[in-house]
């Protein structure tokens, strides 16, 4: 069977649908269309999938003379899908969303190639609710997304958030050691997104000096972050974890994180102890608040809205080890879905005319 994926924007869209990915049936032969961004196609071919780029554009819940050009590379890029669509025939698309994913999907639609879209989110994203109405199925994270999206489409099945099966065979022991970082130190790891976080990464390097003889800390900066000209004991900066992050998880005792979908599916699945600091209103739709505030409300996790009162939480933690036990505590009574296999045997049974929804 030949089946298109599509999703992009940020990593928080191209990582799990890779989880999918990874198990579908190894005859399965997969293409990706996605944005000409050099670093998600370079982790997507690395898994050897046949890559193609497309035009994207994104609409803009403000006003902004962008949403005018941008309408035009929306257009281009729904043509572009067809054309690949169209030569490549795939029994189904698999869309995971982002803005890059909706002139494919509909460019899918007009071709009568099944979509099968995922919600990873409490709320629901512009792109899933465009493509939601003309969907095969709709398979969601939750059932508060699931019970909004009922109203446009019946064909709705909760299967949870997928996680990389790579998180579990981590080896943090051993990267502790070849970090010479001691075994029974503690080890706090700062994530601000596959961009990185301006505002988190100025926080942790004005206030760790106050806790550095506490703990060991790693910043991951984004691309282009990193300050040459901040040192301090115990400290290290990144741009980005690669190859060794299911490694650095594995080791950290506290994880500091925005709390996008991804992310949190990540640190519950490997029950880590978590301080959230969502994005707020200004640069997204709320998802994330509404991501760290359902967390909270469950005592899984600490939520700081407040860029200044990050270290005074991990000090916190640090301190009341009660506190942090506890909310590890609380993740690992919530059962963990297998949400990648799932949505691999529907999207089968879908490419195959089988699913047949309720």
């Amino acid at each position: 069977m030949k089946v298109g994926m599509t999703g992009g924007g940020t990593l928080g869209h191209i990582l799990p649908a890779l989880s999918v990915y990874s198990e579908l049936p190894p005859e399965t032969d997969v293409f990706w269309i996605g944005r000409n961004n050099v670093a998600e196609r370079k982790i997507i071919e690395d898994k050897k999938i046949a890559f193609y780029p497309v035009c994207s554009g994104k609409f803009r819940r403000y006003f902004s003379l962008k949403n005018f050009i941008d309408f035009f590379k929306i257009i281009i890029s729904f043509f572009q899908s067809r054309k690949i669509l169209k030569t490549e025939q795939p029994s189904v698309l698999f869309s995971k969303g982002g803005f890059v994913s909706v002139p494919v999907a509909f460019a899918a639609f007009s071709l009568k190639i099944p979509v099968i879209t995922h919600e990873s989110d409490t709320t629901i994203g512009l792109a899933t609710r465009l493509i939601a109405k003309r969907a095969s199925l709709i398979c969601t994270a939750y059932e508060s997304s699931a019970k909004v999206l009922s109203r446009v489409n019946q064909a709705l099945i909760v299967t949870g958030n997928p996680v990389r099966k790579e998180l579990f065979n981590g080896n943090g022991k051993k990267w502790r050691m070849e970090n010479k970082i001691g075994e029974n130190e503690k080890l706090v790891v700062v994530l601000g997104g596959s961009q990185g976080a301006q505002k988190i990464n100025e926080a942790i390097r004005k206030d760790f000096p106050s806790i550095k003889d506490k703990c060991h800390l790693i910043l991951q900066t984004g691309k282009g972050k990193k300050d040459s000209n901040f040192h301090c004991e115990n400290y290290q900066e990144v741009e980005f974890f690669e190859e060794d992050y299911a490694d650095v998880l594995n080791a950290s005792d506290i994880v500091v994180s925005r709390s996008g979908a991804g992310a949190i599916s990540d640190l519950k699945a490997l029950r880590k102890t978590m301080i959230l600091v969502p994005l707020g209103l200004e640069a997204s739709r709320g998802d994330q608040i509404l991501n760290a505030k359902k967390l909270m409300e469950a005592n899984e996790a600490i939520v700081v809205d407040d860029y200044s009162l990050i270290v005074e939480n991990i000090n916190t933690l640090l301190q009341d080890s009660a506190l942090a036990g506890n909310l590890s505590k609380a993740i690992e009574k919530e059962k963990i879905t297998d949400a990648g296999k799932t949505i691999a045997s529907l999207i089968m049974k879908v490419g195959n005319n089988e699913f047949f929804s309720c």
